[in-house]
């Protein structure tokens, strides 16, 4: 027997927040000790990572939405749910000082 696509899409997203949170948590330690290159270079490459994460996750957000959306599936709570991690998340719409 083997896992269906949904399950697992669900074990990749639970994956993903341990991955996430392990490495955010990795990131504070290490800013939390002393400054030096060494320390500065693994904080820079942490960044990058989570920043390429969210932006394949965009990605993978983009193509379900879209297809739910070929498949004329999506209705206003659909969109009333979704709306504001698209903008944040694809739009860069998480400026809080604007």
């Amino acid at each position: 027997m083997k896992l269906d696509n949904f399950s697992k899409i669900l074990l990749a997203t639970s994956t993903i927040n341990y991955l996430a949170s392990s490495l955010d948590s990795v990131t504070k330690q290490i800013q939390s000790l002393k400054e030096d290159d060494v320390f500065a270079y693994r904080i820079h490459t942490s960044n990058e990572i989570l920043n390429n994460a969210v932006i394949s996750l965009g990605q993978i957000m983009e193509a379900l939405g879209e297809g739910l959306n070929n498949m004329d599936s999506v209705c206003p709570i659909d969109e009333r749910v979704t709306s504001p991690a698209f903008d944040i998340i694809i739009h860069g719409k998480d400026d809080t000082e604007l």
